[in-house]
């Protein structure tokens, strides 16, 4: 996980500040109104997670690009298959994951490893389809959280101006996750009353 995030890191650096400017639009645009195009938020999530696990996976076969592009479309084609089920696996499979991550340097049998992903990825999923929308909002809310969280270390981390500090900044542990829980609670938030106020017959926004 740790290589797949430095990867991403040098990758946005590498483009610059143009290239981030599309990522924090792409980002602010999924905070603030993902529920409103939710298909195709989903698939495009879809399409990232095929993305990265092609080079978590580390297969040389068909080159980098190639099998990236063919990890995002099989990724993609699943996501748009499972319909109303693609956020509750989404959020199944993310739950399991981070189950994996916290019980991985651990001393746990690897049965019991494995029954602790597999709860987690029902508990969570079961919870996920009992509220697909919110379940929705927060997949949303945190692929946009992600893509304005790139998009400002791009922008900022090439500037000879606050790059030193962005790089100061990034020395303490809680910089990068309080850079995509702050902004992913405000997409929450934000679509959470958009949809209430559609509910009760007023303007979303």
């Amino acid at each position: 996980m740790h290589r797949l995030v430095l990867d991403w890191k040098y990758f946005i650096e590498a483009n610059g500040a143009p290239f981030g400017v599309m990522l924090a639009l792409g980002g602010l645009c999924m905070l603030w109104m993902g529920w409103r195009f939710e298909r195709f938020a989903i698939v495009t999530i879809y399409m990232a997670a095929g993305v990265i696990a092609r080079d978590a996976l580390e297969l040389d076969w068909l080159g980098a690009f190639v099998g990236g592009i063919v990890f995002a479309g099989v990724a993609g084609f699943a996501g748009t298959l499972l319909r109303k089920w693609a956020a509750p696996v989404l959020c199944g499979t993310m739950s399991a994951l981070t189950a994996w991550a916290v019980t991985g340097d651990t001393t746990l049998p690897e049965p019991t490893v494995y029954i602790v992903l597999l709860l987690a990825f029902i508990v969570i999923a079961a919870i996920s389809w009992a509220d697909i929308q919110t379940a929705t909002i927060v997949l949303t809310s945190f692929a946009g959280a992600s893509l304005l969280a790139s998009g400002i270390i791009a922008m900022v981390g090439t500037s000879q101006v606050f790059g030193p500090h962005l790089r100061s900044m990034s020395t303490y542990w809680i910089f990068y996750p309080f850079l995509l829980i702050a902004p992913t609670f405000m997409g929450i938030f934000l679509q959470l009353g958009a949809v209430k106020r559609k509910d009760g017959g007023e303007a979303a926004f």
